[in-house]
């Protein structure tokens, strides 16, 4: 039952957002989402399907179910209330596994589950409830220069809800970071960018045809945006260091240049992780980094000495740019 993908929005998922966002966590005490102590508003929703990612919950506009293998008691409850009979019991991984192309999702079978193993991933929620929970924090975020960062999935997929939160942040004066792939229409993110004091921008490849092929979409639009977003706001930029995809030499120093020339504020390399495999699993989904395993095992996680090197690379190639490692 693995696939790549779950089942694509329908028009009713996107009808749904129009009013309401879809949330898939609310973290708080954040310190590695922009300046400061901040509360991050992870939307769902995202038209990449970047390899490495470690959110793939946040793919679809939809509530989805997520198994947690290590809570599941083989109870088989699932199994046997679902009505669309969609569930089966994978007695190898001592598991449920869900035929997603089936399910409607109905909820009935996380509502049966006693352990916890099975969940809601994604909850809709009104633009007063969101800033309940942000205001909760708010004398963090005074006294560390913090504040609110809208996320993802892709925050500005949500465009709509994403613009309300921003400015109910503003009208109470906070500080505002969306984190994107500035994947969208110009006059999208233009619009955002009203009520946005700092973007928190990814860079993943200069090439064209890699950027697609590793994504799902070129790099053409985010390219474009990076360049006028500069023009309007701080800007930090960051690499998320992917092995056989990014990291080689070329690459690095092309991508530092184009940052520098459009007069970011900063450039950040981020190392990839396997953090994201456990939620493919959850998901029914098969992991992508997986298919580029070699003799050697899995991708391994991108260790600080060679963050460092690359950012060693860069200083020496690209003069007065700010290169930090990690957030």
């Amino acid at each position: 039952m693995l696939q790549q993908d779950n089942l694509p929005e329908k028009e009713e998922d996107l009808k749904e957002v129009k009013n309401r966002g879809l949330v898939s966590n609310i973290q708080h005490y954040s310190i590695q989402d922009g300046p400061g102590i901040r509360t991050t508003v992870f939307l769902k929703g995202c038209p990449l399907r970047c390899a490495w990612c470690s959110n793939p919950e946040c793919f679809h506009i939809y509530p989805e179910i997520m198994i947690e293998k290590k809570k599941c008691e083989g109870c088989k409850t699932c199994v046997n209330i679902c009505p669309l009979e969609c569930i089966v019991y994978d007695e190898k991984e001592k598991r449920p596994r869900i035929d997603r192309a089936r399910c409607d999702r109905c909820m009935k079978c996380v509502e049966s589950c006693k352990t916890g193993a099975l969940k809601i991933v994604g909850k809709y929620m009104h633009l007063d409830e969101v800033m309940q929970e942000v205001l909760k924090d708010e004398l963090f975020y005074l006294n560390s220069g913090g504040g609110v960062t809208v996320s993802g999935g892709e925050m500005l997929f949500q465009k709509d809800f994403s613009l309300q939160l921003l400015k109910e942040c503003k009208k109470e004066h906070l500080h505002t970071a969306i984190d994107t792939t500035g994947y969208a229409d110009w006059d999208v993110l233009e619009e955002i960018l009203k009520y946005t004091d700092i973007v928190l921008l990814d860079l993943k490849h200069m090439d064209p045809e890699k950027h697609k092929k590793w994504t799902g979409v070129d790099n053409k639009k985010i390219l474009e945006n990076a360049v006028k977003t500069v023009k309007t706001t701080r800007v930090w930029i960051r690499i998320p260091v992917i092995p056989n995809f990014n990291n080689d030499k070329e690459n690095i120093i092309k991508t530092a240049k184009f940052v520098h020339q459009i007069g970011a504020e900063k450039l950040s390399l981020l190392g990839y992780h396997p953090l994201g495999k456990l939620k493919y699993e959850g998901l029914d989904r098969a992991y992508p980094m997986s298919s580029l395993a070699s003799s050697k095992g899995e991708v391994q996680p991108v260790k600080k000495d060679e963050l460092d090197k690359l950012k060693q690379t860069i200083e020496k190639n690209v003069h007065g740019l700010k290169v930090t490692v990690g957030h």
